[in-house]
């Protein structure tokens, strides 16, 4: 909206220049209709920029659940900080606080032991007995010390399972599948987090190389603006291009504001993918 109305500001501007050289006979009649319908011309485009404005208002406060009609968003839409933060930081903070995949690794870990385990059932089961007892002999109620003797066995079993019905195989075979798979899982989310990152990462890169440029354009546009307005004013110029001049920084002002809200977007997505908490 404020794009747009800075540019119905400068044509009025300009209109109220035309307007005093019409009246001092410097420009003709068509300078000054022509400088007329160019400010006749931006008034809907004013317009219709309030009223999306209203319509986004209306949608933000219905997403939050509110009919307050004087509940708008706060702050300036201006640059956020610099997220300073090399590509291979991206990806290390990727792989140690993405939550999917930690848990994925708790999966392929719990797998992995029930794969051993039944591996384990092949084993042979030994089992070590060992008993010592005490007794003694007596037959009436005096007891003597040499009436006590003593007792011990020691004993070793061996289980061998030669044949299970094939049960065991079963699981075995069943516990390894479930293993791999749980690798290969790990193995795709880990490439496809890598990936995201790194095209998130690159996406940033490109967005703050594209802010910087569009402030050039900036810079260069409003000053090709005066150079087209001083040439009308000292009559060595046409107004065609002073038009030209303010469209072109509209749309650069315009393409400013769209930069600005890429690095919010894709700083957020770079943040998401690496595991931090927004």
């Amino acid at each position: 909206v404020q794009v747009q109305q800075d540019g119905l500001d400068m044509a009025n501007q300009h209109l109220a220049r035309v307007e005093a050289f019409f009246e001092e006979g410097m420009v003709s009649e068509f300078d000054l209709l022509r400088a007329r319908l160019e400010v006749a011309k931006l008034e809907p485009q004013v317009l219709q920029a309030q009223n999306t404005y209203e319509i986004a208002l209306s949608a933000f406060r219905m997403h939050l659940g509110s009919e307050d009609e004087s509940l708008v968003p706060e702050g300036e839409f201006v640059l956020p900080e610099k997220m300073e933060v090399t590509l291979e930081e991206a990806l290390s903070s990727g792989k140690e606080k993405r939550v999917e995949l930690e848990l994925l690794d708790i999966a392929t870990e719990v797998a992995q032991i029930k794969y051993n385990a039944e591996r384990g059932n092949y084993l042979p089961n030994i089992a070590l007995t060992a008993d010592y007892s005490l007794y003694t002999a007596a037959d009436d109620f005096s007891i003597e010390k040499d009436d006590f003797g003593s007792r011990y066995s020691v004993g070793i079993g061996i289980q061998i399972p030669i044949f299970t019905g094939l049960s065991n195989t079963a699981k075995r075979n069943r516990a390894r599948s479930e293993y791999l798979q749980a690798q290969y899982q790990q193995r795709d989310l880990e490439n496809m987090i890598r990936l995201e990152v790194t095209q998130n990462w690159q996406n940033l890169q490109h967005t703050l190389h594209n802010h910087e440029v569009q402030s050039q354009n900036i810079r260069m546009a409003e000053r090709s603006l005066e150079i087209a307005q001083a040439r009308y004013d000292n009559q060595v110029g046409i107004q065609l291009e002073v038009f030209d001049a303010r469209i072109t920084l509209s749309g650069i002002r315009l393409q400013y504001l769209q930069s600005i809200y890429d690095i919010i977007i894709d700083q957020l997505k770079l943040t998401k993918s690496m595991g931090i908490k927004i």
